[in-house]
């Protein structure tokens, strides 16, 4: 009878547990999308408390149900819910990045539509580019991984710990730049068959005045743009794996960290 004992400790200890996984779940790469209804969330990060409750539960004992640091408790758990989902989104921040920049070489960043994954309006180019690093995610068994993450994460700063350390944000900043500098080599062989394409209607248009280059430029760069794209898409799906790769490493380094 006492396994089925609920104390005050144990329902506190569980909210806080709920809290860093609701976070999570809200601010993380797939989980949060507007596909996904805000019920089939919160009972899933229900479902995952319970799992982490079970498996934690002997911490339960290291609570104070009357002290005043229940306030600062929950404010951290959200907090790190909120860190642990954002830098899982690194990954899809990359991608998005590059097709932003294949699109305006191209000409077509005017051509917006909704996108569920960020909620958002953005190009046909950043649409298709989340498609297939959804699949490329999917395919690398990244929702596994995420959610073996986020039950890590309680074993490497525990509920009942309080403060965290400023350095692991720096770490963060350094992600940051190395995310833009792998959305540029993402997008570099469409921007430089752009580039070429528009020097030679250069050089055609000065040699040759009769030319409107503007009306036919276009469709030359959005012919070479679509070229590049499909010859260059298995190894932009090779890169898509190597950015997977280097969000989880980031990502356990600033649990470590933190």
């Amino acid at each position: 009878m006492n396994s089925f004992f609920i104390s005050e400790n144990h329902i506190l200890y569980f909210a806080l547990i709920l809290l860093r996984i609701i976070a999570f779940i809200f601010s993380s790469a797939v989980f949060s999308s507007a596909n996904i209804n805000a019920p089939v969330k919160i009972l899933f990060s229900i479902l995952l408390s319970f799992t982490v409750f079970s498996l934690f539960q002997k911490q339960v004992g290291t609570l104070d149900v009357v002290s005043d640091q229940i306030v600062l408790l929950s404010a951290q758990e959200v907090f790190r819910g909120l860190c642990i989902g954002m830098i899982t989104r690194f990954f899809f921040f990359a991608i998005s990045m590059s097709g932003d920049l294949i699109s305006t070489s191209i000409g077509l960043s005017s051509a917006q539509m909704y996108n569920p994954m960020s909620g958002a309006q953005s190009n046909i180019f950043e649409q298709f580019q989340m498609l297939l690093a959804t699949l490329v995610f999917f395919a690398l068994q990244g929702h596994h991984f995420m959610v073996s993450a986020l039950q890590q994460s309680f074993e490497i700063f525990p509920v009942t710990r309080i403060g965290f350390h400023e350095m692991a944000f720096g770490g963060v900043a350094n992600l940051g730049g190395l995310l833009m500098e792998i959305a540029l080599k993402m997008a570099a062989p469409v921007v430089v068959a752009i580039f070429l394409v528009n020097l030679m209607m250069g050089i055609l248009g000065r040699t040759v005045p009769q030319l409107n280059v503007l009306m036919t430029g276009f469709s030359f760069t959005l012919l070479a743009g679509f070229l590049v794209l499909v010859v260059t898409l298995p190894l932009m799906i090779s890169e898509m794996s190597v950015v997977a790769e280097t969000t989880g490493h980031y990502l356990f380094q600033f649990m470590r960290s933190f």
